[in-house]
């Protein structure tokens, strides 16, 4: 039987959503809404090894779904919102999701568990006996 050794890259996009704050001020023709960026803030992603992903025995399609988990630590300058997607990076291609606990931090050092699932994968395009990267991880940050 052929292998292959399929990884997650955890060199981590993070997309940061900048709060918008509104003020309503009343007017007798409209109201207007005023918004005030909030930034000033800082995020670092520490990520200790890919994540490694193995067939998934529970799905109803075994073969052609993988699922993996891994760890990171989050180091942030206040709370914030988070959330992950994944879209896949190889020839194997697939449907990806991916989710991340907790997604709500509070300001300070948080370790972060995040988990990948790829569905409807074709690994019998990838060459046998190689470590693939198959897929990218985006985790979305939105400070409270």
């Amino acid at each position: 039987m052929k292998w292959h050794r399929l990884l997650i890259g955890l060199c981590v996009v993070v997309t940061v959503i900048p709060r918008v704050l509104a003020v309503a001020s009343n007017s007798t023709n409209a109201t207007l809404i005023d918004s005030f960026l909030d930034v000033g803030f800082g995020v670092g992603l520490v990520a200790s090894e890919p994540i490694k992903i193995a067939p998934d025995r529970d799905a109803p399609d075994p073969r052609h779904t993988y699922t993996g988990c891994g760890n990171l630590t989050l180091i942030s300058s206040r709370s914030l919102q988070l959330s992950a997607s994944a879209t896949g990076t190889s020839d194997a291609g697939g449907k990806w999701d991916a989710t991340i606990r907790p997604s709500v931090v509070a300001k300070g050092t948080t370790q972060l568990g995040i988990c990948v699932t790829g569905k409807e994968l074709v690994v019998e395009l990838l060459v046998a006996g190689t470590t693939v990267k198959v897929a990218k991880v985006t985790i979305t940050v939105v400070p409270l």
